[in-house]
């Protein structure tokens, strides 16, 4: 089976009627640095447009770093591109198992990255291209979002710059950021609460004061883990759906999707217990 019939395959399975590829876009319309420092979230695939594309996005970083999540899990790789000749090769990913149809959309779009061949961006759309010159899958700038009254679930924590953790889906590991400069958030087994503060690109997180209650030691690990990777964090990072942070050297640390708007009084364990300091 070709990858183009991979993809139309995935998609069929997952509930999506599959029409014929679009012609691709003309060539010439898009040197190599049109692409760094972009970030994009899918709305088409193998010709059919897509409602929702999930946490699903693709940045490409300067360096030829590539960072993604396929709508399940996160992804990381790099990319080269020559005049409108574009190759993408993906690397460590985070190993969560999602249930249908999210899983064979998951696929599909990695499917479409490993194909591509070619790109060409017009106005505010990037198209990759296959082989034999069909479109694979059409992407749209990620809007801007802000980091006041939001809520987050954390979905990998990085051990260093080359060990991706995925992180269960229970205990789930959440993380709040009110719009008074609050923050609060479950860390699995005890809840935590302190303050942050926005200046551009940069996030400074205060000492967070954690509950004390004691859990099995896997989820006593994981808490350890991301209060320490909390304790790191010195700036941030948004795109469609998806929040990475990252210590002074800029090594990601963490990964979290959106949840949704943040709510008042939200986390409301640590009024029950004793606070003591954490990190």
């Amino acid at each position: 089976m070709t990858r183009v019939a991979g993809i139309r395959f995935a998609l069929a399975v997952a509930g999506v009627t599959v029409s014929c590829l679009e012609p691709s876009p003309a060539a010439g319309t898009g040197p190599p640095a049109a692409l760094e420092k972009t970030q994009w979230r899918p709305i088409s695939l193998a010709g059919r447009n897509l409602e929702d594309p999930g946490r699903a996005f693709l940045r490409f970083e300067a360096g030829g770093s590539l960072h993604a999540n396929d709508g399940c899990n996160a992804v990381g790789g790099t990319w080269k591109a020559e005049a409108n000749g574009l190759s993408i090769r993906l690397g460590p990913s985070t190993l969560m198992a999602c249930p249908p149809p999210i899983d064979e959309h998951a696929q599909a779009f990695r499917e479409a990255l490993g194909a591509t061949q070619r790109f060409a961006r017009e106005g505010n759309r990037l198209s990759l291209v296959g082989r034999d010159g069909a479109t694979l899958a059409v992407f749209a700038p990620t809007e801007p979002e802000r980091l006041a009254a939001t809520a987050w679930r954390v979905h990998s924590l990085i051990n260093d710059r080359h060990s991706i953790s995925g992180v269960p889906e229970a205990p789930t590991l959440r993380i709040e950021f009110g719009a008074d400069g609050s923050v609060s958030g479950d860390a699995g087994c005890n809840t935590f609460r302190g303050s942050y503060t926005v200046s551009g690109d940069a996030l400074s997180l205060s000492p967070l004061r954690t509950t004390r209650k004691a859990c099995p030691e896997p989820v006593m690990a994981l808490e350890a883990q991301l209060l320490a990777a909390l304790g790191r964090v010195a700036t941030f990072r948004l795109g469609h759906h998806e929040l990475d942070l990252f210590d002074p050297d800029g090594a990601r640390v963490a990964s979290l999707s959106f949840e949704a708007p943040a709510a008042p009084g939200a986390w409301s364990r640590p009024s029950r217990l004793r606070l003591i300091a954490s990190i």
